[in-house]
């Protein structure tokens, strides 16, 4: 994944999918990103309790299932039960597993994808636990996906293990001067937009992607700024508006 063109289809991240509009980290979500123009998407990546992958984000259910607990309080049959809220109203849609986004992916090899290991999994099963129930699944997908997370530990291991691209992620661009950030050598760094120092942005090491961007305006001005890629929910509203060269919102 070292991309450089400017066109917005390589700038823009579909963070969760297109999740301004459907269900996030839902099927339903990420095929729209791409149906309005995407390249990219993002998702992120926890165990229920039986040890199976699915795509969530939160660390409990509440937000966008309504229901009380967490991914791994719940076997997969119960995650199948449930159905993720949809932000405009209407009907959900199921939380995917892992292995059935990967399988989606197969069809579209044009499409790459970053992919969060969430640092409550990595906390509760622990890091190869993890790692052996995932990087199986991406394993089709080397070279158009970068494995993400906060956790510098789980990185490193990734990087013992595999040839996949990594990402640290941390909110505050300050914290790339960590120790743990700096040894991973990491090909992406993803952070907070707004901890970014004034000016131009110079990096010469890494890709930079920063979260969350849904302004047409500061989408522009980040870009021209320096930075690599905007993971965004309205992948369809800025691909549009980028797209034509206009600051409408």
């Amino acid at each position: 994944m070292t991309r450089s063109n400017m066109d917005p289809c390589w700038q823009l991240v579909a963070h969760r999918g297109h999740a301004a509009c459907f269900p996030e980290n839902t099927l339903p979500a990420f095929a729209d990103a791409l149906a309005v123009g995407g390249c990219v998407l993002e998702t992120d990546v926890q165990l229920t309790a039986d040890g199976v992958p699915v795509l969530f984000h939160d660390r409990d259910l509440m937000r966008l299932c309504a229901v009380p607990g967490a991914i791994h309080e719940k076997t997969l049959d119960q995650i199948r039960e449930l159905r993720v809220r949809n932000p405009v109203g209407g009907e959900g849609a199921p939380i995917p597993t892992l292995q059935d986004f990967a399988a989606w992916l197969d069809t579209r090899p044009g499409v790459e994808i970053y992919v969060e290991l969430k640092r409550n999994s990595l906390a509760r099963f622990g890091v190869d636990v993890v790692l052996d129930s995932v990087l199986p699944l991406l394993k089709p997908l080397d070279g158009r996906c970068v494995i993400i997370s906060y956790d510098t530990a789980a990185l490193a291991v990734v990087r013992q293990r595999t040839s996949f691209p990594i990402g640290a992620v941390f909110d505050d661009r300050a914290d790339h001067r960590l120790p743990a950030v700096q040894a991973l050598a990491a090909e992406w760094w993803l952070c907070r937009l707004d901890t970014l120092p004034p000016g131009p942005i110079r990096h010469s090491s890494h890709r930079l992607a920063v979260y969350e961007c849904d302004d047409p305006r500061q989408a522009r001005e980040l870009l021209r700024r320096g930075v690599d890629r905007l993971e965004t929910f309205a992948i369809g509203r800025l691909l549009t508006t980028l797209g034509r060269g206009s600051d409408e919102r």
